[in-house]
């Protein structure tokens, strides 16, 4: 299987299908590390090299920690180097309606392609 990959910014390239880790937080029913991270490496092996994760997706990072530090050991620093892992914040419900559109860290300038629109 090849799984085309995309150039976010410059050294910063991903695979274009992400594994996700919300099924991984364990409020779904329990979850297996060694499997999980067997699962994880699988997909890394198939080229999904991406991997998502959420503050609220609670032990997905400790979990994606220990995929990394296990596939770092097999396949070494370089394939390691291929593996990304992308996270979001999602803030809590009570504050969602008095967010702007744009973050507070964003307020000295937008990174190239974030638009920002006032609320």
């Amino acid at each position: 299987m090849t799984v085309s990959r995309i150039t976010l910014r410059p050294g910063h390239e991903i695979s274009r299908v992400i594994r996700g880790g919300w099924q991984l937080a364990g409020g779904h029913g329990p979850v297996d590390r060694a499997a999980a991270i067997d699962d994880m490496i699988a997909f890394a092996e198939a080229g999904i090299t991406t991997f998502d994760c959420a503050d609220i997706y609670t032990g997905v990072e400790e979990l994606i920690g220990g995929f990394r530090a296990e596939y770092g050991n097999r396949f070494g620093a370089e394939a390691l180097a291929r593996v990304k892992v992308h996270t979001k914040l999602v803030p809590d419900l009570a504050r969602l309606a008095t967010l702007g559109s744009c973050s507070p860290w964003l307020a000295e300038g937008q990174p190239p392609g974030v638009a920002c629109r006032s609320s």
